[in-house]
């Protein structure tokens, strides 16, 4: 392991020896695949203006894969980089591990699920280089290790061809099933998902840990109610809500709406999501001092966020538009 730790930092190495020149190109590459930013801005505006099927699908599939990478990385316990070498963090604003590579594996099912479903050779093509290019951009960065990487690749991998494989089964059930029994099965699973962040935490503490990591603040209980995986796990709840009570009230497509109705309804969406992320949640969440209690408030807004970009908000929407 530490003979492919010390291969992987000299291709680092060899990365940085072009900084700082290409700072800027390796950024834009690693924000064209930050989860963040997609899940705020990218999925709601591409759900409202160009197909509910096809991105209410891949959100229940991208958050699914912020989970489990997350509860994968407390449990595979590898350093960043920049922690065990002399490279520069030109991305150090992480507090956890780095394998499997979550911005490898985002952009496996991000670009992969639609190069799919768009099914032409350019769109695969360009679909590889930002995979390809973004994966880099975290070495260069020191975010991430070539075999943090490769881990990436096959986390994605193996959750993309599972999910393609049978998505239209899985989501005819969810259209066929009773609404009460789909939402307790839905609690049971993400109560599970829960248990296995948990969990791997608790296994974590079991871990001898180098005394000088632990200055990078990697891993400690704050993780639990402010983590990605608590936040990709509510995303799940919320889009596998969102998508059931979609089809249980047979909302269209927002591509069979005129373009002026698309762009009105990804404005005032937006609005909403800013008031319920950015407004609502910081200051509730500060209120109490009491790791649960914050817990709780990030879920519900995580929840009810996901929720209202793909059913409540787009619901409003088209009774509005089918009164007057």
């Amino acid at each position: 392991m530490k003979y492919i730790q010390e291969l992987g930092i000299s291709f680092a190495g060899f990365l940085q020896s072009f900084h700082p020149q290409l700072d800027h190109t390796m950024r834009f590459f690693a924000l064209s695949v930050k989860p963040e930013f997609f899940f705020i801005l990218i999925f709601p505006i591409l759900y409202w203006s160009l197909s509910n099927r096809i991105f209410g699908r891949l959100y229940v599939l991208s958050a699914f894969d912020i989970a489990v990478g997350s509860i994968l990385k407390v449990l595979l316990a590898q350093p960043r980089p920049w922690w065990i070498s002399d490279l520069i963090p030109i991305d150090a604003v992480t507090s956890l591990y780095s394998s499997p590579s979550g911005y490898t594996s985002f952009a496996i099912v991000f670009w992969g699920y639609l190069a799919n479903k768009i099914d032409k050779t350019w769109f695969s093509t360009f679909a590889v280089c930002i995979i390809a290019m973004s994966s880099i951009a975290k070495v260069y960065e020191a975010s991430a290790l070539p075999d943090h990487v490769l881990l990436g690749v096959i986390q994605g991998a193996l959750l993309l061809t599972l999910f393609i494989r049978y998505e239209d089964r899985f989501f005819h059930w969810i259209r066929q099933e009773n609404f009460y029994r789909f939402t307790t099965i839905l609690i049971l699973f993400t109560s599970f998902l829960y248990l296995l962040n948990y969990l791997s935490f608790l296994i974590h503490d079991t871990y001898h840990i180098p005394e000088e990591w632990i200055m990078y603040k990697m891993v400690y209980s704050e993780r639990m109610p402010f983590g990605a995986a608590m936040i990709g796990i509510s995303l799940v709840y919320g889009s596998l809500l969102g998508n059931k009570m979609k089809s249980d009230n047979a909302l269209p497509d927002s591509s069979d709406l005129p373009r002026i109705h698309r762009f009105v309804l990804s404005s005032l969406g937006m609005m909403c999501i800013t008031l319920i992320f950015f407004v609502l949640r910081p200051p509730l969440s500060e209120l109490f001092d009491n790791r649960l209690y914050a817990w709780m408030i990030n879920s519900i807004a995580l929840v009810l966020m996901s929720w209202c970009i793909l059913f409540r908000i787009p619901q409003l929407y088209y009774r509005l538009i089918s009164t007057n």
